[in-house]
């Protein structure tokens, strides 16, 4: 019959009852393991615990409230969690924070860091150094070890390693990059502090080179070419042109080639030759590792472009991989004294033009 009995019922009741408690149990359970975690997250953040202990030199502007100093400790990645951090302070109470240079570490903890913000600092020695467009790791790393900010082994070891900015996922890495971030240095003017960690100095540059890239990262999806393509060819435009006027037309002839490797394989361009000699030659660990490199960076033997950028070029020729003259020219010459240019369609005009740039003797 569809009639149940009272025993039925009430064990149903029962089971209804039991599943009621052990869900809420459960929830309970669940909550209570959020709220410590969350709690065991926020003290070990508090304290610094598992945080790296590298030192972090920064300045705080003068003015600077106490909202705006600690975005600042978060944009150093001194801290992570900002409520936490206002909140330290009005536990705290620190009769003042003084602006000025100061070196902290995040392992430190936020009381440490509140008592160092609290005390009086002297100003930290600066030292202002200008890059030039065209220069490579190598003579980055040694002019910033001849200024004192850090050594030269420690800049190449820290600036080729990936530093979690956004940019770096787009450097399609090929594995044959002699410096992974070659090219990935935007030469300008910049201040740094004497005696600083390559650590620091690589994150005031990753966030130069980031701005930048911003600007013209839509003309980069749109060109059809990858980061590091546009970045390779655009080192060799920098060193190849003799004026950033002539970049778009020397591109042209770049671009030319490399859509028409059947007829020109080869980028043929000294400026590769040397890069290996003065920067793969004099730093590679072995005759293998030479030989390697040199293969995959002479463009008078590999087909079309080399593994990676040459040096780290500038805005211009940035912008003349990426906006061409449109011709129909596949070679370039220029003469060395007066700096003209000339732009040739075939190897005989080509010929006659290294005649006319003083680099040929007439036949």
């Amino acid at each position: 019959s569809g009639k149940k009995t009272k025993n039925q019922r009430q064990k149903r009741k029962v089971n209804n009852s039991v599943l009621g408690g052990i869900i809420l149990v459960i929830v309970i359970l669940t909550v209570s393991l959020v709220l410590a975690v969350g709690g065991i997250s926020i003290g070990m953040e508090y304290y610094g615990i598992g945080k790296t202990d590298e030192d972090i030199r920064f300045n705080i502007p003068a003015g600077s409230t106490n909202s705006e100093i600690a975005d600042i400790l978060v944009n150093e990645g001194v801290i992570k969690n900002k409520k936490l951090f206002m909140l330290a302070l009005k536990f705290e109470k620190p009769a003042a924070i003084y602006p000025g240079d100061i070196t902290l570490q995040p392992s430190s903890g936020y009381s440490e860091i509140i008592e160092k913000l609290s005390q009086m600092r002297e100003s930290y020695k600066t030292v202002s150094i200008t890059f030039t467009e065209g220069e490579n790791l190598l003579d980055i790393a040694k002019k910033l070890e001849d200024n004192e900010v850090c050594t030269a082994d420690d800049f190449l070891f820290e600036f080729n390693k990936n530093q979690g900015f956004d940019f770096e996922n787009d450097v399609d890495d090929n594995g044959d990059m002699f410096y992974r971030m070659e090219g990935y240095f935007y030469p300008d003017t910049y201040e740094f502090y004497v005696n600083d960690s390559a650590g620091n100095v690589t994150k005031k540059l990753r966030e130069q080179f980031e701005k930048k890239y911003e600007t013209v990262k839509a003309k980069i999806k749109n060109s059809g070419m990858s980061l590091n393509e546009v970045m390779t060819l655009a080192s060799i435009v920098q060193l190849e042109a003799a004026s950033e006027d002539e970049m778009p037309k020397v591109a042209s002839v770049f671009l030319n080639r490399l859509d028409d490797p059947d007829t020109y394989p080869m980028l043929q361009s000294d400026t590769t030759t040397n890069y290996i000699k003065n920067v793969i030659k004099t730093e590679a660990d072995n005759t293998a590792s030479i030989e390697h490199y040199t293969e995959c960076y002479d463009t008078y033997k590999c087909k079309g472009l080399p593994a990676g950028p040459i040096c780290n070029p500038g805005m211009a020729a940035i912008n003349a991989v990426l906006e061409p003259k449109k011709t129909d020219y596949y070679y370039f010459c220029n003469n060395l004294k007066t700096g003209e240019t000339f732009y040739a369609k075939t190897l005989d005009e080509h010929e006659e033009n290294l005649v006319k740039a003083g680099l040929a003797k007439k036949k």
